[in-house]
C-alpha cells in the first residue's frame, strides 16, 4: 500500500473535528505494516466553516508525517483557492469527474434539455476537448490526478485523462488516433478520431439547429456495419463500437423526436386558439388529439428505437452494459438507463394534457377559455412581448453569458443550467421547470418602444431579487412556488432608451441545500398595452 485515499464527504457527512483525530489513528496503524504509505484527505462536501478548520488543523498539528495532501473532487472547494491556503510541502491531487454530464462537477455547458430528459445523468459520455480542457486548466495547481468513473460508459474521457497523465504536451488527436487504432480499427484511425470528435460536437449547441447529428448517426452505424462489429485481433464483440454507435443513434433519434414533438405543440396550441371560439371542449379534444398523434411516430425514428434496443441487447451481452432498470438492473433511472427514457416526450404534452383535465373541471365557460388562451400562448405572449425558457440553450435569446461558455470549466464565471430529475424524469410537469438557473448573467432586452411600459415577469422557486444598475425593482405578485408567477413593473423611465438589462441580487442562502435553494425557470418582458 503506498497511499490511502479518505473521503471528507460523498459519501460521509462527518465534520472534520471527528476526521481528522480519526486520521491520525488511521495514520498509526497503516504505519505499523506499510511504513512509507501516507493519507490524502478528500475535501469533498466541505465549505465554510468545515474547510477553515481542516486547514487551522494541519497549521496546528503539521501532519506532515503521514498527510500527503488534499484531493479536490466533486463538491470540493475551488482548486486554485484549496492551493493558495495549502502550506507547500502538501501536494493537492485532482480528482475529476469523467462519470457524469448533469448534476456534477464539470456539466455538459448548456446541453440541450432534450439530451438531459433521454440520456440520463451517466450516458456514453464523449467529451475528450472538454477533458483536455479541464486537464490542462487545472494541471498548473495540482500535483496529478485520479479520475473518477462508475463504468466503461466514460472509456475515451478516461483514455484522454490518462494519455494527458503520461505526457501533457500530447495533441488530442494524436490521443484518439492512439485510442482508435488500439480499440476500434487502425486502419481508419484519422477518420475515427474525427468521428469521435463528432460524437462530443453533437451534444454543442440548440439541438434542432444541429444538422450533424443524422449524419454522424450514419457513419457510426456504418462503421459497426462494415468493420467495426468485432474487436481488432481476436474477433469477439467490439463494445467500444456498440457503444459509440448507439450513441449516436440515440442522438438522433432524440433530436427527430424533439423535432416532431415541437411541431406538434405548435399545432396543438394553434388548435386551441382557433377552436376555442367554439367551445372548451372542442378546444381540448382538438389539441388532445394532435399531442397523440406523438404515439405513432414516422418510420423513421421508429426504426431508430429498434436499433438502440437491439444494440443495447448486444452491450448486455459483450460486457454487461446496464440499459434499463427493470430489463438489465440498472441502479437507477439516471445510471445509464436510456431505454427507459426513450418515449418521454419531448414537449409540454404531458403537462398540457393535466393543465386540459384542470380547465375541464372550471365551472364557468369562459374562465375555461380564458386559461386555455393563456396556455396556448404561454412562450408566445404578443408583439413587443418576450419570453425566455432560461436555461434552455435554445429558448434563452435574451439571456447574456459573461466571456463566453468556456470561460471557466468549474462554470464559477459561467452560469449553467441545472436539470431536475423530478419523479426520476417522469414528471409531468412543465418542462421549462425542469431546467432552471440558480441566476443568469444578464437578460438584455434591445429595441424596446421607448414610448411604451413593460412588466417583467418571473417562474422558478424561491426568491428573486431582478435590479435594474443599482435599483431593485418592485413586485406585485410574488408567488414562490413553483410555477407561480412572481410580477414587477418596470418604471418608464429604464426603457426609454429602447434597451433593458436586468441583473439580479446575490441572495444569502448559506446553509440551505442547493436543492431547496431559490433558482429562475422562466422570464417575460411584456409589453402594456
Amino acid at each position: 500500500v503506498d497511499d490511502v485515499f479518505f473521503p471528507g464527504g460523498d459519501p460521509g457527512d462527518n465534520h472534520p473535528k471527528d476526521v481528522m483525530p480519526y486520521l491520525v489513528d488511521v495514520a498509526k496503524i497503516l504505519k505499523k505494516y506499510h511504513p512509507d504509505a501516507m493519507i490524502w484527505l478528500s475535501m469533498q462536501g466541505y465549505e465554510g466553516e468545515k474547510v477553515d478548520y481542516v486547514y487551522d488543523w494541519i497549521k496546528e498539528h503539521d501532519p506532515r508525517d503521514w498527510l500527503a495532501g488534499l484531493v479536490a473532487g466533486p463538491g470540493s472547494p475551488p482548486i486554485p483557492e484549496t492551493r493558495r491556503r495549502l502550506p507547500a510541502h502538501y501536494r493537492l491531487r485532482h480528482y475529476p469527474d469523467v462519470n457524469h454530464v448533469v448534476r456534477c462537477q464539470y456539466p455538459v455547458v448548456y446541453w440541450d434539455p432534450a439530451y438531459a430528459r433521454t440520456h440520463t445523468r451517466e450516458p456514453v459520455h464523449v467529451r475528450p476537448m472538454d477533458q483536455q480542457f479541464i486537464h490542462n486548466y487545472f494541471a498548473p495547481y495540482t500535483d496529478g490526478f485520479l479520475t473518477y468513473s462508475d463504468g466503461s460508459h466514460d472509456d475515451v474521457n478516461k483514455a484522454t485523462w490518462s494519455s494527458l497523465g503520461w505526457d501533457s504536451t500530447m495533441e488530442l488527436r494524436d490521443i484518439l488516433e492512439d485510442y482508435a487504432r488500439c480499440f476500434l480499427d487502425p486502419e481508419q484511425a484519422q477518420q475515427l478520431a474525427d468521428m469521435i470528435l463528432a460524437l462530443e460536437r453533437n451534444w454543442h449547441g440548440p439541438l434542432p439547429l444541429n444538422g450533424d447529428v443524422p449524419l454522424v448517426k450514419d457513419v457510426w452505424q456504418e462503421f459497426h456495419r462494415d468493420s467495426g462489429a468485432v474487436f481488432p485481433g481476436d474477433g469477439s464483440a467490439n463494445w467500444r463500437t456498440q457503444m459509440f454507435a448507439m450513441r449516436a443513434t440515440l442522438d438522433a433519434y432524440t433530436r427527430a423526436r424533439l423535432l416532431n414533438d415541437n411541431r406538434l405543440e405548435e399545432e396543438a396550441n394553434q388548435a386551441v386558439l382557433m377552436n376555442v371560439g367554439e367551445g372548451s371542449d372542442k378546444a381540448i379534444e382538438k389539441a388532445e388529439s394532435i399531442l397523440a398523434e406523438a404515439d405513432h411516430p414516422p418510420k423513421e425514428i421508429s426504426d431508430m428505437r429498434e436499433y438502440i434496443v437491439d444494440l443495447c441487447a448486444d452491450l448486455w451481452e459483450s460486457i454487461g452494459f446496464q440499459t434499463s432498470v427493470e430489463k438489465y438492473g440498472a441502479n437507477s433511472g439516471h445510471r445509464a438507463a436510456i431505454l427507459d427514457y426513450l418515449d418521454v416526450p419531448l414537449n409540454d404534452r404531458w403537462w398540457l394534457e393535466d393543465e386540459f383535465d384542470k380547465v375541464a373541471e372550471l365551472e364557468n365557460e369562459s374562465a375555461k377559455k380564458e386559461r386555455l388562451i393563456e396556455l396556448a400562448n404561454w412562450e408566445t405572449p404578443g408583439k413587443g412581448s418576450y419570453y425566455d425558457d432560461i436555461g434552455h440553450v435554445g429558448l434563452s435569446p435574451h439571456v447574456v453569458f459573461p466571456g463566453g461558455a468556456s470561460a471557466h470549466p468549474m462554470l464559477y464565471k459561467v452560469p449553467n443550467p441545472t436539470f431536475w430529475n423530478h419523479e426520476g424524469g417522469f414528471s409531468r410537469k412543465r418542462l421549462a421547470w425542469h431546467c432552471t438557473l440558480d441566476w443568469p448573467h444578464l437578460l438584455r432586452y434591445e429595441g424596446l418602444d421607448p414610448d411604451a411600459t413593460y412588466t417583467l415577469k418571473l417562474s422558478g422557486v424561491g426568491d428573486a431579487k431582478p435590479k435594474v444598475g443599482e435599483t431593485l425593482l418592485e413586485h406585485t405578485d410574488y408567488g414562490k412556488e413553483e410555477g407561480q408567477i412572481k410580477v414587477f413593473p418596470v418604471p418608464k423611465e429604464m426603457t426609454e432608451g429602447g434597451t433593458l438589462e436586468i441583473a439580479f441580487e446575490p441572495l444569502n442562502e448559506e446553509g440551505i441545500n442547493w436543492r431547496y435553494q431559490s433558482r429562475l425557470s422562466e422570464a417575460w418582458l411584456i409589453r402594456n398595452d
